[in-house]
């Protein structure tokens, strides 16, 4: 067999984003203007408009917007960049006073011109609108075009209720790239984060935490790649708001609360979401995950762990949703019915995807389907859901589908299997359902009645599936066991669909398996998979396209089952392991079992992977540094990382990101688990230390076992920290002198920002 050369495809990798994210900010400014801007230097944190011969961010915003000098600063003219170093910016003004004059003399910092405001880092330039009362929003940007990088914005409020305590866009061009929009909001009602009137917003790479009464709300346009929105609190609403055109990609929404309103996300406009993790949020009175009114897609996402008292664990439904290729697992209502998917009023496709682990207090534990809905399931797993998980007698029916009289569900190659109800009755499913052929329904019951096409049809036989896991792809799946009646058996016109959940090609045997994935014990059966490989593979591996092609090392069984995987390596790989596009590519050391699957995970990597680690977008990319045990599982951690990371260190979910990004220094076991954390470290770092946000971010000294846990703790540290030490919010941040054991335990402890 004659060996082609690598041929890698493009591919964004973090610094490449970032560097785009200017470069689209740059363009945006001087599209359609002449060639002429000005570069005006921020050099006082003061908040003032005076002639004291400084300028300060208030008095450079007001040149950039009306083109002339204001006391130190120059005269704007066209796209100008204004430049914010290091410092806390506070733009509050007098308490308990809001100030909303529209023309940036005083309160919010308002936008009326062109304009690319780039900050030091969103851990070291902050501009807050912290007062007592948090009676201003922080930004105000009305028609221009706007580019903001490398900020923290922080503190803003409306007090009134309306929208936008961080930023509040009316009918701008805005690029939000780097930035930390975070604690806004005085939660009357208002969106606490980023409100988009009529505007286009992208925003990249950025992190959108704490804030109260909602994170985004959108009735224009606008796109969320590779963002992190978490921990918002709310009344009404919801983490995230659209009425107009949105795109979610690559991003995680997670942690959010409302109290009367959805945890997650509200959409009545057009939503398209791709890539990304919708999980652990919380409403007490309505959906948990997300509701949709408008028209949605969900494309190779993950709806987990959502919750609610009421109707709709995961997702209800009232307008038009198509689920493609994502995951909708172990979401919850306690006291009603729907805990995956609540289809009311509306109409859902559900196709090469996974329903697997939810509950429900009554009807439908996987899905509800109500009177007057449409539901149409295409090769889909529907089990492990549980009707009535509380155990009342007689109560709860359908674990997994439920169909209220006068509503329509249509099943084509597809399993209902393993689910559990509270009657003992109705266990898979329970209304009436439309076959058109080919299903594999396990327990059809008094209460569940097959009409249509029967063709094909597979009934009371046990669809042998493998536990919820990683098989390969981007989401979690049921694998089919040998011996499973599902087999070669889905119909005869698949393809299409022309792959399965996870991307394998479809079919794999003689005909397409019913269901959400095709069985893939064969290995190496995509497009030049294993071209030129050496090396032993095993069960179920390598069928990605181009997958283990040149590759010389040991394979695992379950591993390297997506495109582009392990293409090039050099390493042994351990059981499932290197399950994503582009996973372990070009890789050179050990890769552990259950390690480095995310998206170009373990890339270019040189470095010994311990188990259960770098399991996550771009973790442990080009990194040459050892990782122990459950590690750098977090997007970005470990991200070209070059020191010794010990276990359980560098992580924190799905929730925590860039921990150790650029890190160069050893980290002991149990440490640096809060986002930012030990990122272009260049010390040693003990035991249990450096867990919260910006701890030890860009700190070059040696810091103690169990010390630097806090709140940007030891940011740009460079003397010795011994242990136990400067545990405290902004304890030791910008810290030079030595500090001994026990010392410096408080909120901004040895604290030396000028």
């Amino acid at each position: 067999m004659t060996s082609t050369p690598r041929q890698r495809r493009t591919i964004l990798k973090p610094a490449l984003i970032s560097a785009l994210g200017v470069a689209v900010v740059l363009i945006l400014l001087v599209s359609e203007q002449p060639v002429r801007a000005t570069n005006i230097t921020v050099n006082t944190t003061t908040n003032e408009v005076n002639a004291d011969g400084d300028c300060s961010l208030r008095e450079a915003i007001t040149a950039a917007n009306t083109d002339t000098a204001v006391d130190a600063c120059p005269a704007g003219a066209g796209s100008d960049t204004i430049v914010v170093p290091v410092g806390i910016y506070n733009i509050a003004g007098a308490e308990g006073v809001e100030d909303d004059d529209d023309a940036n003399a005083v309160g919010d910092l308002d936008i009326t011109g062109d304009v690319y405001i780039m900050g030091s880092g969103a851990a070291h330039t902050v501009v807050s609108g912290h007062d007592s009362n948090d009676v201003d929003r922080v930004f105000d940007i009305f028609a221009a075009q706007v580019g903001i990088s490398g900020l923290t914005i922080q503190g803003g409020g409306e007090n009134s209720g309306r929208p936008g305590g961080g930023i509040r866009n009316d009918k701008a061009t805005v690029v939000i790239t780097d930035t930390t929009i975070r604690d806004n909001g005085f939660g009357m009602g208002g969106t606490g984060g980023i409100s988009n009137g009529s505007g286009d917003v992208t925003i990249t790479h950025s992190t959108i935490s704490g804030n109260r009464g909602g994170a985004i709300s959108n009735g224009g346009n606008m796109t969320i790649m590779s963002t992190a929105i978490v921990g918002t609190s709310g009344r009404d609403c919801c983490s995230v708001s659209n009425r107009g055109n949105m795109t979610i990609a690559n991003s995680v929404i997670s942690e959010n609360h409302s109290d009367h309103g959805v945890g997650g996300i509200s959409n009545g406009g057009s939503l398209t979401i791709t890539g990304s993790t919708i999980s652990e949020n919380r409403s007490s009175l309505s959906v948990g995950g997300i509701l949709n009114w408008g028209t949605m897609t969900i494309t190779d996402s993950v709806v987990s762990r959502n919750g609610t008292c009421c109707d709709a664990g995961g997702i209800a439904n009232r307008g038009s949703l198509t689920i493609l290729g994502s995951a909708i697992t172990n979401n919850l209502t306690t006291a009603k019915v729907g805990g995956g998917i609540w289809n009311d009023a509306g109409e859902t496709i559900l196709m090469n995807s996974t329903v697997s682990g939810n509950s429900s207090a009554g009807d439908g534990g996987g899905i509800w389907n109500g009177p007057t809905g449409l539901l149409n399931l295409s090769h889909a797993t529907i089990s492990g859901n549980r009707a009535n998980f509380v155990g009342i007698q007689n109560r709860g029916k359908g674990g997994g589908i439920f169909n209220s009289a006068g509503g329509a569900i249509t099943l084509s190659n597809t399993i209902v299997g393993g689910n559990i109800d509270g009657t003992g009755e109705d266990p898979d499913c329970s209304g009436s359902v439309s076959s058109q052929g080919y299903n594999l329904i396990q327990h059809v019951s008094v209460g569940c009645t097959i009409g249509g096409d029967t063709t094909g049809n597979i009934t009371e036989k046990n669809p042998k599936l493998g536990p919820l896991a990683n098989n390969g792809g981007p989401t979690q799946t049921h694998a089919l066991l040998r011996g499973s009646p599902a087999i070669d058996a889905g119909t005869p016109g698949c393809p299409p669909p022309s792959a399965d959940q996870r991307g394998i090609t479809r079919p794999q045997g003689a005909a397409c398996d019913i269901g959400a994935i095709e069985l893939t014990a064969a290995s190496c059966q995509g497009v030049d998979s294993c071209l030129g490989n050496s090396g032993t593979v095993g069960n179920n591996s390598c069928n990605g396209k181009l997958a283990c092609r040149n590759n010389s090392g040991d394979v695992g069984d379950n591993s390297c089952n997506v495109d582009y995987a392990c293409d090039g390596s050099s390493s042994d790989v351990r059981a499932d392991s290197c399950n994503g596009l582009e996973a372990c590519l070009g890789k050179s050391g050990v890769v552990g079992q259950s390690s480095c699957n995310g998206f170009v995970a373990c890339t270019d990597s040189s470095a010994e992977i311990g188990g259960n680690s770098c399991n996550s977008m771009s973790a442990c990319h080009n990194s040459s540094g050892d990782v122990g045990d459950d590690s750098c599982s977090s997007p970005y951690s470990c991200d070209a990382n070059s020191g010794e990371v010990g276990n359980n260190s560098c992580g924190g979910g799905a929730v925590s990101y860039w921990n150790c990004l650029g890190n160069s220094g050893d980290v002991g076991d149990d440490s640096c688990s809060g986002p930012y954390s030990c990122r272009f470290n260049s010390a040693e770092i003990g035991d249990g230390s450096c867990n919260a946000s910006y701890a030890c971010d860009g700190n070059t000294a040696e810091i103690g076992d169990a010390a630097c846990t806090g709140y940007r703790a030891c940011l740009d540290n460079t003397a010795p920290v011994g242990k136990r030490s400067c545990n405290g919010f902004e304890a030791c941040q910008g810290n030079s002198l030595p500090i001994g054991k026990r010392e410096c335990n408080g909120n901004r402890a040895c604290y030396s920002v000028p």
